[in-house]
């Protein structure tokens, strides 16, 4: 499968999901039926099984009835599926729908904004649905997650594919996430699935109960000193002597005062707690292992690496400074000033690192940036001013100051 198949693919998945939201609520609305999660399984293959027989130029119309028949079949004879004519409606408009873009070439664009358009449709639809309690809602949340956990590789990898950026590990990824999905379209894996993370969240919240209750235990004795001296002190106090006796009902509000507690810890007091000891033990054990010396003759290498990279960074005053006294130099030197601009305000927006050359810093800004608008010329201006002896224009400058500027804008 080539790359631009695969963004297809994922776009169409995509779309499949969105397109089962909709006819979820319609049959819920109409038939008060909830509709069956396998039904994505047999339309994704429908459409796939379309496109594979176009693809090998198989008459169209030939490629939308042979898959129809085998879904007929599939609903009938493995699903029995009593609104056999109400899903196969729905897997029918799936299969024209991808038969209709077919042909289009799918951009990132294109992609951000049908399936964001999508998205804007099925949420408030899913608002309504909570407000008027409907079952519907928990019963789509499974497919609510997927169309977002779709729609967010997808906007990833078509941006990838537009800008040329691979990365050979994406396709298991993606691969893997989207057969995943078809796993949990099945109630057998999805109620697997379910109870395998039970499993994982008692194991994790009874690792997290047994840490906390020890560290309560170990800080309950210091505690209960300092209750008890303040409980001296204060029965040592005349003045809070003489004023429980004017409050009446002395036994009583003494009681209050004085009763011996049992703590009772609420979870979030755990929480708080377990969270201020780890970062106490982390500052412990970080001063311990950076004040370590194993002998006067070893030299920490880590450490001399680490004084070393951290120099002082000049300040904004002396920056100001600079650029207000800056000396201009000609055309090449102001082209090269300006990209190192470009550079600088890259790397503060986590962009520019060090090793980049200037091509592998235009394609990340790409993917950063929506409006990259003169970048590609920027770069070959810069290339051609460093690399090359040709002769820059003016507007060569102006091209570059301009791009630096739009850039600069949106970071």
């Amino acid at each position: 499968m080539n790359w631009y198949r695969q963004v297809k693919t994922l776009y169409t998945t995509t779309l499949t999901i969105f397109f089962f939201i909709m006819w979820a609520f319609i049959e819920k609305i109409i038939f008060q039926n909830n509709i069956k999660y396998s039904l994505i399984i047999i339309t994704l293959i429908s459409v796939f099984l379309m496109q594979y027989l176009i693809y090998k130029r198989v008459n169209k119309y030939l490629s939308l009835v042979i898959p129809l028949i085998i879904s007929i079949l599939i609903l009938h004879f493995i699903l029995k599926d009593s609104l056999i004519i109400v899903n196969l409606i729905f897997v029918a408009a799936t299969m024209i729908y991808s038969l209709t873009i077919e042909n289009d070439n799918i951009t990132y664009y294109q992609c951000k904004r049908t399936l964001t358009n999508g998205l804007y449709l099925i949420v408030p639809i899913g608002v309504i649905g909570v407000i008027f309690r409907s079952d519907l809602i928990m019963y789509l949340f499974r497919a609510y997650m997927f169309y977002l956990i779709l729609m967010i590789i997808t906007f990833r990898e078509s941006l990838r594919y537009m800008y040329n950026i691979r990365n050979k590990s994406s396709i298991y990824v993606n691969l893997g996430i989207v057969l995943g999905i078809v796993a949990l379209c099945q109630d057998y894996a999805f109620k697997v699935f379910n109870k395998f993370m039970t499993w994982i969240l008692g194991i994790v919240s009874f690792v997290i109960d047994t840490i906390l209750t020890l560290m309560i235990k170990i800080f309950e004795k210091p505690m209960q000193f300092i209750v008890d001296s303040l409980k001296e002190i204060m029965m040592k106090n005349q003045h809070l002597e003489e004023m429980l006796d004017r409050l009446g009902n002395e036994g009583k509000v003494r009681e209050f005062i004085y009763e011996e507690t049992t703590f009772k810890y609420p979870i979030w007091i755990k929480i708080v707690l377990l969270i201020i000891v780890l970062y106490l033990l982390y500052k412990i054990v970080s001063q311990i292992a950076i004040g370590v010396k194993v002998n006067e003759s070893y030299v920490e290498c880590v450490e001399s690496i680490n004084e070393k990279s951290q120099e002082k960074k000049p300040s904004y005053i002396s920056k100001f400074i600079k650029k207000i006294f800056r000396k201009k130099g000609d055309v090449r030197e102001e082209i090269l000033y300006n990209y190192k601009n470009f550079e600088e305000i890259t790397e503060k927006a986590d962009i520019y690192k060090t090793y980049m050359t200037a091509t592998q810093l235009k394609n990340v800004t790409k993917v950063k940036i929506d409006n990259v608008d003169g970048l590609n010329d920027m770069t070959n201006i810069y290339n051609k001013a460093k690399f090359s002896t040709q002769e820059l224009s003016e507007e060569d400058l102006q091209q570059v100051k301009n791009s630096y500027e739009n850039i600069k804008k949106q970071i």
